[in-house]
């Protein structure tokens, strides 16, 4: 199993740095099922953390026998919101899209912050 967590600047820029990341690290991993949808959870979790969150931020990808798990930590001790947007809102559909990708997802706090994960299928891979 394959285990990497990479440091992450609180920027729009990292938003495309994990996503990037995640794509060579599933190509390395042969899991070409998994890149696509990973790579758009890791987007929206960085992008909660950059909009909404505090340093550190660290993208962390862990390897399992018939899924990966893809998740970013930050600073924050508020737990992930899965509420829906308003009509007129223009955030709150990013926990949607994963909630729709992921087999599962999941938020963990402690004293030092929290860690949001997602579980992507890489059946076929």
């Amino acid at each position: 199993m394959s285990d990497t967590q990479i440091p992450l600047d609180r920027a729009t820029t990292s938003v495309r740095e994990a996503r990037e990341a995640t794509q060579r690290w599933l190509r390395h991993l042969s899991r070409p099922a998994a890149e696509e949808p990973a790579a758009l959870v890791v987007s929206e979790l960085v992008t909660n953390s950059v909009v909404h969150a505090c340093d550190p931020i660290a993208l962390h990808l862990r390897e399992e026998s018939d899924h990966v798990r893809v998740g970013v930590s930050d600073g924050s001790t508020v737990a992930c919101n899965d509420e829906p947007a308003g009509p007129d809102g223009t955030s709150g559909r990013g926990m949607r899209i994963v909630e729709r990708i992921a087999s599962r997802w999941g938020s963990e706090v402690s004293d030092v912050g929290k860690l949001t994960w997602a579980d992507i299928p890489a059946a076929g891979s």
